[in-house]
């Protein structure tokens, strides 16, 4: 497979909920969306992260002040239903879309029972620093 996920997390004692994703079972980006469907949910995953999701916003803003406008798009394109682009964790939300990585999941829930976690945002490994 080949790619590699960069994680940005923050460690603390909690509870974390899972919500669903709206993406196909396979983790394919579903096209049965209309464009204005797709709009609208990337709009309201977006005022999700701005109004529930602290953490993450800024970690996306911080990002954003690192590889510039990209960012931005790396969240929007999830939103819509892009794997491997941005997948994100806080208080019980979860916004973006699964990367395809072999373990990755397991990996990430072993970090949250083990550590606990305020929120987790997953970028893909070009977004690390030092990365093309």
């Amino acid at each position: 497979m080949g790619r590699q996920a960069h994680l940005c997390a923050r460690a603390h004692a909690g509870t974390f909920t899972l919500t669903p994703l709206f993406i196909k079972g396979n983790g394919q980006m579903d096209t049965s969306k209309t464009p204005e469907q797709t709009k609208a949910k990337v709009a309201a995953d977006i005022k999700r992260i701005q109004q529930h999701m602290p953490g993450v916003y800024k970690a996306i803003k911080d990002k954003a002040a690192e590889i510039g406008d990209r960012a931005y798009l790396y969240v929007k394109q999830a939103c819509a239903g892009k794997p491997n682009t941005f997948y994100a964790m806080e208080n019980g939300h979860i916004v973006g879309t699964r990367f395809e990585l072999p373990d990755l999941d397991r990996d990430i829930a072993q970090a949250m029972c083990a550590y606990g976690i305020d929120f987790m945002v997953v970028w893909p490994e070009e977004t690390a620093k030092g990365g093309a």
